[in-house]
């Protein structure tokens, strides 16, 4: 049976008993201080299908997911209302399934992530600043820095990092929401592509020339090159001997 953990007023850790709570270990996590019950739920069932914790296609049956994280099946219900709402899961007759990725799916999700990331990388491109070209340049040497050690997942991080910090500043809080949720869809796959060396560099040729566009300002360019490397993904999915992401 898991717990919560919460924080006190002075951001001491304290235990929250009781019946249909959730054990979260990081006390400074959102999910862990905000939110109602069916919120945190949500976050941490969402959480968990981000980081590749159910297989592709299996059923979410709200009676395990209830006993899993010691809760009622009504947060669980609720919580996957919300995530069939956002894409992340399927309806599948009464229940729930996680989604079965085609070649045709993946099409789908590259052509609305191309919509959303020209629209990102405008946005940044209009919007100079010399925090972000600073932000910019660090989160690239974050990158660098995972490759060079062949650390794929460190490298993972830095490229999650660095698309936050375009979605921070696009200067559209909708559009970075919806390319988030986008993002997250290729999780996986993206976990793989990294393995590969080769695959890492081409991913920081990308940003290189991607970072020095948005420094010019130039939104045209940073399009051009968005829709280039986009191009180059299409590939790697097409290459893939599964089409699960």
């Amino acid at each position: 049976m898991l717990r919560l953990v919460n924080c006190d007023a002075e951001g001491k850790a304290v235990t929250i008993q009781g019946k249909g709570v959730l054990e979260l270990a990081r006390t400074s996590d959102r999910i862990v201080r905000q939110g109602t019950l069916r919120d945190r739920v949500y976050q941490k069932l969402r959480d968990d299908i981000r980081t590749g914790a159910f297989d592709a296609g299996s059923r979410l049956v709200e009676v395990e997911l209830a006993e899993r994280y010691g809760v009622s099946r009504t947060p669980i219900r609720e919580a996957l209302v919300q995530l069939a709402r956002e894409g992340f899961v399927a309806k599948s007759g009464r229940g729930y399934a996680m989604l079965m990725d085609s070649q045709e799916d993946i099409a789908d999700r590259l052509a609305v992530r191309e919509l959303l990331d020209v629209a990102m990388v405008r946005g940044v491109a209009t919007r100079p600043s010399s925090e972000r070209d600073a932000g910019l340049e660090r989160l690239y040497a974050k990158a660098l820095t995972a490759h060079r050690n062949n650390r794929p997942r460190a490298f993972a991080t830095a490229q999650k990092e660095f698309r936050q910090f375009l979605r921070t500043q696009c200067g559209n809080a909708v559009l970075a929401h919806h390319n988030e949720m986008v993002d997250d869809s290729f999780r996986r796959a993206r976990a793989q592509l990294y393995e590969d060396r080769d695959n890492r560099e081409v991913t920081l040729s990308g940003d290189r020339e991607l970072i020095d566009a948005l420094t010019q300002n130039d939104p045209d360019r940073a399009e051009a090159q968005t829709r280039r490397f986009l191009e180059r993904v299409r590939s790697f999915y097409r290459d893939l001997p599964s089409a699960e992401s």
